[in-house]
């Protein structure tokens, strides 16, 4: 059974969640778990909107702020995803961002907020054959679901629409709280670099500090950031300095 599954899962326990992996050590599949539970304990213990939205989300660029092997954790991200393990699902209006939620706890999550359970319950379980994060309306059909469902479900939040038309992306229940508190700690973090000498800042001192108006932790928006290439990360003999990258 794939370490995921393991909470099913369990956590890394009482170890930091800011993990380091070494960066010449040849990494594995095990590494891409061990950094998965640790960013899924740093929401679930430090980022206080967990209170606003239970519902833990990792963002899957976030792995790639410890694994520099993107192609590894994609393929480890997708197996995970097709055991049945992990759901992919889009957050907010960025179609190319993927975020990662245990998919018992998703399902869970979207039951309790539905409104019409037996079509949320049809529609869960629909989702055991159809792994991608993204369905046409031609796959809905297929799978038996009406226009008019298609409508309830993105009511019920767990389908939004994409820009292609007939198409729709997976999407979170009530996900707004935690976009809000994302959009902001994303916005505060680069307030806060831009206050510095040469916009830079050792990360181990950025994670002493409160950034204003969110409820996520610095170290997760740290690793937002750096999958997304907004920081670039330096090992220097005081620790890892984070510079603003524009």
């Amino acid at each position: 059974m794939p370490i995921m599954c393991a909470k099913r899962m369990g956590s890394t326990g009482g170890t930091s969640t800011s993990i380091r992996l070494g960066p010449t050590s040849k990494k594995s599949r095990f590494d891409v778990d061990l950094v998965l539970l640790s960013l899924r304990d740093e929401y679930s213990k430090r980022c206080a909107c967990k209170e606003d939205f239970p519902l833990v989300v990792v963002l899957q660029h976030q792995l790639y702020a410890h694994l520099d092997n993107r192609t590894l954790v994609d393929r480890r991200i997708e197996e995970l995803v097709q055991s049945g393990c992990l759901r992919a699902v889009r957050v907010g209006a960025a179609e190319d961002e993927t975020a990662l939620v245990d998919f018992e706890e998703y399902q869970e999550h979207a039951l309790s907020m539905a409104k019409n359970k037996l079509l949320m319950k049809k529609f869960l379980g629909s989702l055991k054959l159809h792994w991608n994060v993204v369905f046409s309306r031609e796959q809905l059909n297929k799978l038996d679901f009406t226009e008019k469902e298609i409508s309830q479900l993105i009511r019920m939040g767990v389908l939004s629409l994409r820009k292609t038309v007939g198409s729709y992306f997976l999407s979170i229940p009530g996900a707004s709280e935690y976009v809000r508190h994302l959009e902001a700690g994303r916005k505060a973090l680069q307030q806060a670099l831009k206050k510095t000498k040469f916009k830079q800042i050792l990360r181990d001192d950025f994670e002493k500090k409160k950034l204003a108006r969110t409820r996520l932790s610095v170290s997760y928006l740290i690793d937002d950031a750096l999958g997304k290439d907004v920081l670039e990360p330096n090992e220097t003999t005081s620790g890892l300095m984070l510079t603003l990258t524009d």
